[in-house]
């Protein structure tokens, strides 16, 4: 698939300043960029992008455009207590979570397996059809512009980590700005609409839970409460992980700071990425954020804050003192290692 939308973007950028092709060419790569939502366009223009480098400008200003009008009546997430009131109403006591006994090298060796069926997925999923470059173009679905937009939000990404060095501090954070807010709108549209139905899906869940045998009210309306905000915060960490895996590089740390870091979202965003690389665990920036989203009883930004901890310290190898120091801070069990601890030190 890749030999394909390589030399595809490769003829495209050969050909598109030649006399007697170029209008031709530059046609066709307007058509691919309004056909994003084709997995063989995006990776063309990504291709396109590197082939390029003369009208790379161009390229992303055209995708740009395409990434601007995707909800743009919808406003980027703030992940604010006031944004999630009736997700965070959910949580009536203190959420417990357990960091595993797992080696750094055998969970990254389990993250690249999961990652590597995806991509299998992906290209077995192709229906194998040449694709059609003049094709009438979609009125998407919300689903499919759901899609759309992590595929922009993917090559957005690919731009700012590949091309940092070419690219104005100006350009930088007019992309980076561009993805963020997409992500979060994409964000915001779904927390709006969980919002607005939590009470018909918590009575549905009821009755479901119901018929499986759980006769107190309390235990029903308890359990029910935990899968609607275990839901919710799967989604959410959906969300800005996907954001922040694609700005991940030490290249665009400045940049990302040099962005008004004002919201809750955008300071999750941050640190998100920051916890991509071993030695970010930043233990200062950790408990202020902590402790500010625990004051504003902002359960769901707390619980990403806890769970990028725990991906951190599943990913990487940090000294016992500090992970021991950070956990006990944010309310992480790690009684599996004090018992293996223990076990090595008897003997």
């Amino acid at each position: 698939n890749y030999i394909y939308y390589f030399y595809v973007a490769k003829y495209l950028s050969d050909n598109m300043d030649k006399r007697g092709k170029s209008e031709a060419i530059n046609e066709q790569i307007n058509m691919l960029t309004k056909r994003l939502y084709r997995t063989e366009f995006a990776n063309i223009i990504i291709f396109l992008i590197h082939h390029s480098k003369t009208r790379a400008e161009m390229i992303i200003d055209k995708i740009m455009e395409e990434a601007r009008v995707i909800f743009e009546d919808i406003k980027p997430s703030t992940l604010s207590k006031d944004e999630l009131v009736k997700i965070n109403e959910l949580v009536s006591e203190e959420i417990k979570l357990v960091l595993e006994n797992k080696n750094p090298h055998e969970h990254r060796e389990e993250m690249l397996a999961v990652k590597d069926n995806i991509s299998e997925e992906e290209i077995s999923s192709d229906n194998g059809t040449v694709p059609q470059y003049n094709e009438d173009i979609q009125e998407l679905e919300k689903n499919k512009k759901i899609n759309l937009s992590m595929k922009l939000i993917e090559i957005l990404g690919q731009i700012t980590k590949n091309y940092y060095g070419s690219l104005s501090k100006i350009d930088k954070k007019e992309i980076l700005t561009e993805l963020i807010n997409l992500g979060l709108r994409n964000l915001n549209l779904f927390i709006k609409q969980f919002s607005e139905y939590r009470d018909l899906l918590e009575e549905d869940i009821q009755e479901k839970i119901k018929k499986k045998g759980l006769t107190s009210q309390a235990d029903v309306e308890k359990a029910s409460k935990k899968i609607i905000f275990n839901f919710t915060e799967l989604i959410t960490i959906h969300f800005i992980k996907r954001i922040s895996t694609n700005i991940s590089s030490k290249n665009l740390f400045d940049d990302i700071e040099s962005l008004s870091l004002d919201t809750e979202a955008l300071k999750l965003i941050d640190m998100s990425t920051r916890l991509e690389f071993t030695g970010g665990l930043n233990r200062d920036k950790i408990f202020s954020l902590s402790e500010e989203f625990s004051r504003n009883n902002n359960s769901i930004s707390r619980e990403l804050l806890r769970f990028f901890v725990i991906e951190h310290l599943h990913k990487f190898d940090v000294e016992y003192k500090k992970k021991q120091e950070i956990c006990d801070k944010l309310n992480i069990s790690v009684a599996i290692q004090k018992n293996i601890l223990a076990k090595k030190v008897a003997k």
